[in-house]
């Protein structure tokens, strides 16, 4: 059990990180969170210019934030039971691999690449 707790490990920090760092997030909540942190934007929320604050540059800090959610994961490793570990990982490890794969399969295409024959994708317009 412990393999696999650490194999899954790096998946739901590189998830979490994301998360909280980067994804919007439905109706915009997580940015609305990093604005509250000290995060600031550009006028079109495209993407953000600074981070004033511990709080803000912690969270942002590729270097810094998954090393913070790491420590916080790995002590639910230690000390908590298994189920609890694995119920408080699942979701973003899950999470992870569906944005990984999708990125393999679907990126190329997206990318522009002309070596990719193009996939059908079911639209609204197809149901």
């Amino acid at each position: 059990m412990l393999i696999v707790k650490l194999v899954l490990l790096p998946l739901a920090v590189w998830r979490l990180y994301r998360l909280f760092a980067l994804d919007t997030g439905p109706h915009a909540i997580l940015r609305k969170f990093r604005v509250k942190l000290g995060v600031k934007y550009t006028n079109d929320y495209k993407d953000w210019t600074t981070a004033d604050g511990s709080w803000a540059e912690g969270i942002t800090c590729v270097k810094c934030a998954p090393i913070y959610i790491s420590i916080a994961l790995t002590l639910i490793m230690l000390f908590l039971p298994d189920w609890v570990y694995l119920l408080c990982t699942a979701p973003f490890n899950a999470s992870a691999i569906a944005i990984i794969l999708e990125n393999i399969v679907y990126a190329p295409r997206d990318r522009g690449d002309k070596k990719v024959s193009k996939r059908h994708t079911l639209s609204i317009d197809d149901c």
